[in-house]
């Protein structure tokens, strides 16, 4: 999952639509509502704007700790913006200009991220089941076939394993925001989901629990009964 943080969430958003259309989970947050979002669940977070930031080094620094270490990105106009007497781009883990293509900025992050061995962007797998925005979606290396939505859905569910997922969040980030359904409409597209891996493969992929939300179905759910 990638973390957009701007003061404009409407130009958080913008940004957060163009991963979207790549396939890639993002949420778009302003800095204030961002320090109670921010978890591990995320692969990268990209900061627009940083020179606007207020306590910059403070607000990074809570930023890092909260998400054991995620890198931080920041898309700058290339101004000399400075803070604490240092330049914007010192500040993070690498900067790109303000008209950086999405796809660029994607494979750039990327590029890092393989550079110093840390979890990639885009990349979706478990237990046999691999959604990476990068190839075919498999399980154990079958083709299958998912719609934009349900390939969504399923990438959420494993960035929460192996913690539930209730419907809110599922809504939350596997749709755009002004495209968000009722909830009934999650619940049918898990059961499409199931209906597809059960008739290939003789297996529901998702479970539910009243309550408690919905898990990607793995070897320790089955015999462990999670």
């Amino acid at each position: 999952m990638l973390l957009i943080i701007d003061k404009s969430l409407k130009n958080a958003r913008t940004v957060s639509d163009m991963f979207y259309y790549m396939g890639i989970l993002s949420h778009a947050s302003t800095p204030e509502r961002a320090i109670s979002e921010i978890s591990n669940r995320y692969r990268a977070v990209l900061i627009l704007n940083p020179g606007k930031l207020t306590n910059a080094d403070e607000f990074l620094k809570i930023l890092r700790n909260y998400s054991l270490g995620t890198p931080i990105f920041a898309i700058t106009d290339g101004d000399s913006t400075k803070t604490d007497n240092r330049t914007i781009h010192s500040l993070y883990n690498a900067s790109f200009s303000a008209n950086t293509y999405s796809s660029l900025l994607y494979s750039s992050i990327l590029t890092y991220q393989k550079e110093h061995n840390l979890p990639l962007l885009g990349e979706y797998k478990l237990s046999g089941l691999d959604l990476s925005v990068s190839r075919d979606s498999t399980f154990f290396e079958d083709d299958f076939h998912l719609t934009k939505t349900e390939s969504m859905i399923l990438r959420y569910l494993i960035r929460c394993y192996p913690a539930r997922a209730k419907t809110k969040n599922i809504l939350k980030y596997a749709f755009r925001p002004e495209k968000m359904p009722e909830i009934s409409n999650v619940r049918t597209h898990i059961s499409i989901i199931n209906k597809k891996f059960s008739t290939l493969f003789g297996t529901n992929i998702i479970t539910s629990e009243a309550g408690s939300g919905y898990l990607i179905s793995t070897p320790e759910v089955v015999f462990t009964g999670k």
